[in-house]
C-alpha cells in the first residue's frame, strides 16, 4: 500500500516563475547537498568515477560545476560478463539496506519478524525511501532491455510530474483519461506511469494496454462507453485510431487533450491529428494535441503547454527544474554551448532514489537547443527543450545511416510521408538491388493509398517530396491494400509500427 507522500519543503518553491538567476542558486544548493549525501555515499558508479577523476563533493558547489563530472552513457548501464548486474551500481543503496540485501533470505525473514514496534518503525522509512519496488526497462531493441528502478519515495515523484504535465495543459482533473500507451512482455515507461499516477493523485483513469494487448474494436468500445475528455496514444497508431473510429461512427464530442508520446510528431502531423479528432466530434476551440518528450532513463519526461486554436506550432518542452537539470552539450566534446545552439540533450536527476543518474546522454540532438525565455503561451519560465529533435544515436530507428553512398537521416522520412494527404499508410524498405550485398543501394516505398488517390500521382509525389527533403529519390513506391500495410507496420503486433526495414546484409551496411 502506497504510504502518504511528504514533498520535501525545499520543492515547494513556485518552480514555474523563478528568474534564471533564482532558479540556478536554487538547483545548486540541492544538487550540491543530493552529491553530498546521497550520491556519493550511496552510488557505487558515481563514488567509482569521482574517485578516479580525483574529485569530490567539495568540487560540485553549483549547477556549472557539472561539467567537471564525466557524461554516463547507455553504454555504462549495460550488463557485462564480468559485471551481470551492472545496472545497480547506480541504484542509491545505503549500507543497512545492502546488508539486509545480503543476508539469506531465510535468515532476513526471521530478523524482520522479531523487530520491535520502534524498529519497524525505522525500517518501514528506510524501504519507503531506498527500497527498489518498481522498475522500468528501456525498449531494448539496439540493446538487451536495461532496468530503472523507483523506490516508493521515486513513485510519488513520478506521479507529481505527471500531476504537473496535465496541470500544464489545463486537463480537466476530474475528467476521465483513455490510456492507450501499448502494454509490453517487460515494464514500459508510457504503460506504467499512469496506473502509479492515479493509485498516488486520484484520478479517473481507463486502462486498456492499447491496440496490441486489446484490439482497436475493444479501445473504440471503451471510448463509446465512458466518453474521454483525454486521450494518451502514440502517433502512428493515433492516425489508424481515427481511421477506425470514422468507419466505425465513434464520437468523441468531450475530447479536450490528445496526449502524444513515444515517437517524433511533427507540428503538420499534430494538425492533422487536431483535424482528425475534429471530424470525430470535438470541439475545435477546445481540443489540444499535446506532444511530450521523455525517456525510461529520466523517470517520465517534459511536455508541451496548449497553444492557442489554430497554432499548430510547439511551445517546446517545459522542464521541472526542481527534479532535474538539463543541458546541452556539444556532442563531440560533452562542453554545454551557449543558449539556443544545437546540442545534444543531457540529463541529471536531482534528489531522486532509485536508479540515478547524473550527466546522462540522451543521444538526442535538439535543434535549437533550449531557452530560459518565458514561455510566449504560459509565462513558465522554465528551461524549454527544443521539440525538433533528432535522434541520430537511437539506431533502432535508422535514423542516421549510409544510403546510395550518403549520409541519410531515416528519422526524417516518416514526418514526410506521414505530410502527404493521398498517402494512408507506408513503410520504407532498404535492400540492395537484385538481393545482391555488392550491388547498389535501393529505397523502396511501400503504400497504402487513401480512397480516390491516384497511384502515378502519388508515386510522383512520394518521389520528388522525399528527394528535396533528404537529396535520395526512392527507387521504387509499391502499392498495397490498407489491410496488407497495416499488416506490414505491425499496427496492432508491435510496441511502434514498423516504418522503417532494413533489409540489407549487415555487413554492407557502412
Amino acid at each position: 500500500m502506497l504510504t502518504p507522500y511528504q514533498t520535501p519543503a525545499w520543492r515547494l518553491v513556485n518552480w514555474k516563475t523563478l528568474t534564471p538567476d533564482e532558479r540556478r542558486a536554487h538547483q545548486s544548493r540541492v544538487l550540491s547537498c543530493f552529491i553530498r549525501e546521497q550520491v556519493l555515499p550511496f552510488s557505487n558508479h558515481y563514488r567509482r568515477v569521482f574517485d578516479e577523476h580525483g574529485l569530490s563533493a567539495d568540487d560540485i558547489r553549483s549547477v556549472d560545476d557539472l561539467r567537471k563530472i564525466p557524461l554516463t552513457s547507455k553504454h555504462d548501464l549495460l550488463a557485462t560478463k564480468d559485471n551481470p548486474d551492472r545496472s545497480w551500481d547506480f541504484v542509491l543503496l545505503p549500507a543497512e539496506l545492502r546488508e539486509h540485501l545480503e543476508v539469506p533470505s531465510h535468515e532476513r525473514a526471521e530478523r524482520f519478524h522479531a523487530l520491535t514496534d520502534e524498529r519497524r518503525a525505522e525500517s518501514d522509512r528506510l524501504l519507503w525511501e531506498y527500497f527498489p519496488t518498481h522498475a522500468n526497462h528501456t525498449t531494448g531493441r539496439s540493446a538487451p532491455p536495461t532496468a530503472v528502478w523507483f523506490t516508493r519515495r521515486d513513485l510519488y515523484d513520478h506521479a507529481e510530474k505527471i500531476r504537473r504535465c496535465l496541470a500544464i495543459s489545463r486537463n480537466d482533473p476530474l475528467g476521465k483519461m483513455l490510456v492507450l500507451w501499448p502494454f509490453t512482455a517487460v515494464s514500459h515507461q508510457a504503460f506504467w506511469c499512469m496506473p502509479i499516477y492515479g493509485l498516488a493523485v486520484g484520478a479517473q483513469i481507463i486502462h486498456s494496454g492499447g491496440g496490441k494487448a486489446a484490439g482497436t474494436n475493444t479501445l473504440l468500445e471503451l471510448a463509446t462507453r465512458h466518453r474521454p475528455q483525454a486521450l494518451c496514444i502514440m502517433p502512428g497508431y493515433a492516425f489508424h485510431f481515427i481511421r477506425r473510429a470514422r468507419e466505425s461512427s465513434v464520437s468523441f464530442e468531450n475530447l479536450r487533450s490528445v496526449y502524444i508520446g513515444g515517437e517524433k510528431c511533427t507540428n503538420e502531423m499534430r494538425q492533422k491529428l487536431h483535424e482528425g479528432f475534429v471530424s470525430l466530434g470535438a470541439d475545435p476551440e477546445q481540443l489540444h494535441v499535446i506532444v511530450s518528450y521523455g525517456a525510461t532513463e529520466f523517470r517520465g519526461g517534459s511536455q508541451e503547454c496548449p497553444t492557442t486554436p489554430g497554432d499548430y506550432s510547439s511551445s517546446w518542452y517545459h522542464t521541472f527544474p526542481d527534479m532535474e537539470i538539463y543541458e546541452i552539450v556539444d556532442p563531440d566534446t560533452g562542453e554545454p554551448v551557449p543558449e539556443g545552439e544545437t546540442g545534444e540533450v543531457v540529463y541529471t536527476c536531482l534528489d531522486g532514489r532509485g536508479t540515478v543518474l547524473i550527466r546522462y546522454r540522451t543521444g538526442d540532438l535538439a535543434v535549437g537547443g533550449m531557452t530560459t525565455q518565458p514561455c510566449p503561451h504560459c509565462g513558465s519560465t522554465v528551461p524549454r527543450i527544443s521539440n525538433e529533435l533528432q535522434r541520430v544515436s537511437n539506431m533502432k530507428d535508422l535514423s542516421l545511416t549510409k544510403l546510395k553512398g550518403s549520409l541519410v537521416d531515416m528519422g526524417a522520412f516518416t514526418p514526410l510521408l506521414r505530410g502527404i494527404e493521398s498517402v494512408e499508410e507506408f513503410q520504407v524498405e532498404l535492400c540492395k538491388r537484385n538481393d545482391d550485398p555488392f550491388d547498389m543501394d535501393e529505397l523502396v516505398v511501400h503504400v497504402a493509398l487513401r480512397s480516390g488517390a491516384s497511384k502515378d500521382v502519388v508515386a510522383e509525389n512520394v518521389k520528388s517530396t522525399l528527394q528535396d527533403a533528404t537529396e535520395v529519390k526512392p527507387n521504387r513506391v509499391v502499392f498495397h491494400s490498407l489491410d496488407e500495410m497495416l499488416e506490414m507496420v505491425g499496427m496492432e503486433s508491435s510496441l511502434k509500427d514498423i516504418r522503417l526495414v532494413d533489409r540489407r546484409p549487415q555487413e554492407t551496411k557502412v
